[in-house]
């Protein structure tokens, strides 16, 4: 019971605090990436078609075989050459970036990050210490790149990005050949985006 009661303590961290720390660790992070300028370029004008109403969202794409791609608080999303080289067309790249926004749009990181520290936070919470709950999220800012999300906030997420796809007019298939892909190459290993994402 207590990560669900820490889960809700999301609601007395202002929106504020989530660009704050996501920029936070993305400054500390992209000093360390090999950044790949012409492909962050177009996937960042592809994602400013995709017009999603309400959230900010910036990609930054790295040079780096690991199939993955995860969000940040801030509207920072991180995607992999790796799992680009995957993708057989835009509407899976469609999906992925919905399905990453979604992570943003409903503060999923800050929400996990609440559940994994729920014993601190409870004893913050309880002493109504709002200043409290966002220093221990600072403290464990690094947990940003490797939280594990839930079932139900990854079928939240893929929800969120099968909308957008439908909303776009793009072919909502795209959700389903993004997974496909993924597994396919799942052949000789789990790829990062699949083994944090709970198997359908």
């Amino acid at each position: 019971m207590l990560p669900n009661v820490a889960e809700k303590c999301v609601f007395l961290i202002p929106t504020s605090y989530d660009n704050q720390i996501g920029e936070s660790f993305y400054n500390q992070f992209i000093d360390y990436q090999d950044i790949d300028s012409s492909k962050t370029v177009i996937l960042n004008k592809f994602n400013s078609v995709l017009n999603v109403k309400d959230v900010n969202t910036k990609i930054t794409v790295v040079n780096s075989p690991e199939i993955n791609a995860f969000a940040l608080p801030s509207g920072h999303i991180i995607i992999y050459t790796g799992i680009i080289d995957v993708m057989d067309s835009y509407q899976e790249l469609a999906a992925l970036i919905g399905h990453e926004t979604a992570h943003v749009a409903n503060r999923h990181s800050i929400k996990m990050m609440c559940r994994n520290l729920s014993t601190y936070l409870f004893i913050s919470a309880v002493l109504s210490d709002i200043n409290g709950i966002m220093s221990i999220i600072a403290e464990n800012i690094n947990q940003l790149q490797s939280l594990s999300y839930s079932r139900s906030i990854e079928h939240e997420a893929d929800v969120y990005g099968l909308n957008l796809l439908v909303e776009q007019k793009i072919n909502p298939n795209g959700m389903t050949d993004l997974f496909e892909s993924l597994q396919s190459d799942a052949s000789n290993y789990m790829p990062e985006f699949l083994s944090s994402h709970p198997v359908t």
